[in-house]
């Protein structure tokens, strides 16, 4: 099972050094059975359609694969197991930084989009974080039911149960925990984050919302160097099981994770924010291809910004053929 400490680089090198733990013992375990070593290697695409006889194809329309049947790519045969277990550690930067999966949200609603995007995931001992905008009964439900836990954001948008937890905070009663986190100055700025969590099942029956165990606030000051600090910032969670203050920081703190290493990079570096495709199939397909250009990019083993490896990629095509070549 995975498990979930609230630090998300920790949880994923945990993970990929499980699944080639795994794969290692697998392959001893085969030896001493005195198997052939390939027994349990990926059949090559192409092998697999000679052997079954192709005939010919057709359209089945749009099908939804679930992630967790997907065991491997054409080109990767030799990198993992048909448990999609890792080979070798050569891997292991993939594992750890690639966009695995979009999906386009139906009528360009996000909420629905989200809901989908959930009935794909094995969320076993997993937290699952979100903003004020997927703090929805439905969401909550769809997280509990696929086995996870949830963290997720709440603003006035539901105004009775924001009051409630506000309310809450405010009279300062009941049993409370309290950490605090201070962050090394970086880019001229410092940050400073307290987070209170308080046990609280009623809120659950009383509104209506599934799993609500605690009740979490986090109040953030910002401080530029050589100006006062910023007025703070208070941001208030539900959560679906108690966790203490300092595991609340972590959680909330990895939901920005995604935004500064995926979103905020298809913005700056790719302009996606600029583009204007807006008919038929187009902004998915290039949403696509910008993604699978940045997984491109994060797998060359260059200590250089992604900016300079674009740039380098378009002046050196030997560059360009080396880097989609290490994706192989």
């Amino acid at each position: 099972m995975a498990r979930d400490t609230g630090f998300p680089k920790a949880d994923v090198e945990n993970d990929f050094l499980r699944a080639r733990r795994r794969q290692v013992l697998s392959k001893l375990a085969r030896r001493l059975r005195r198997e052939p070593d390939d027994v349990n290697l990926i059949l090559p695409f192409d092998e697999v359609v000679a052997a079954l006889g192709y005939e010919g194809e057709r359209s089945l329309g749009l099908k939804t694969i679930k992630l967790r049947s997907i065991i491997g790519t054409v080109d990767s045969t030799r990198d993992f197991d048909r448990m999609f277990r890792p080979t070798s550690g050569r891997v292991r930067e993939r594992w750890e930084k690639l966009a695995l999966a979009q999906r386009k949200a139906p009528g360009r609603d996000e909420t629905k989009g989200a809901l989908e995007a959930l009935e794909l995931l094995d969320l076993e001992g997993s937290i699952v974080t979100a903003d004020a905008l997927h703090c929805r009964r439905g969401f909550a439900a769809r997280v509990l039911e696929r086995g996870g836990d949830y963290a997720l954001a709440i603003k006035a948008n539901c105004r009775p149960l924001f009051k409630a937890v506000t309310q809450q905070f405010a009279r300062r009663s009941g049993k409370r925990s309290s950490a605090k986190q201070v962050e090394p100055s970086a880019h001229d700025r410092s940050e400073a984050r307290r987070a209170t969590v308080i046990r609280n099942t009623g809120l659950a029956e009383l509104h209506r919302f599934p799993g609500i165990a605690a009740v979490g606030q986090i109040t953030s000051r910002r401080r530029l160097r050589g100006q006062l600090a910023d007025a703070p910032l208070v941001r208030y969670y539900l959560l679906s099981k108690y966790m203490s203050p300092t595991r609340l920081l972590h959680v909330t703190r990895s939901h920005w994770r995604i935004e500064n290493q995926l979103h905020w990079v298809l913005d700056v570096n790719f302009s996606e924010d600029q583009n204007r495709t807006r008919k038929d199939h187009a902004p998915e397909n290039l949403a696509l291809l910008r993604k699978l250009a940045l997984n491109i990019l994060q797998a060359l083993p260059l200590q250089v910004s992604i900016r300079r490896k674009i740039k380098r990629a378009g002046w050196n095509e030997a560059f360009l053929l080396e880097a989609i070549s290490h994706m192989r």
